[in-house]
């Protein structure tokens, strides 16, 4: 499973939510992110609702930015 295929899908998902609520979203996606066993749907299910919960939370004019990073280990 592409990761940040997934994690592109998340953001463009829920880009209109962040326009109304007037916030900017943000992804910062490392490309050395290595592939990942999971569930395409599930790992969907779980950025969005951590997307959705962050951009009800932040006051307009914020912004909400998704990062992934593959770590030294």
């Amino acid at each position: 499973l592409v990761l940040d295929e997934v994690l592109e899908s998340s953001v463009q998902s829920y880009r209109q939510q962040a326009v109304d609520a007037q916030v900017a979203l943000a992804a910062h996606i490392d490309p050395s992110v290595p592939p990942i066993r999971g569930d395409a749907n599930k790992l969907r299910q779980i950025f969005g609702n951590l997307l959705s919960n962050a951009i009800k939370f932040t006051k307009a004019s914020g912004t909400v930015t998704l990062e992934a990073t593959r770590s030294s280990d």
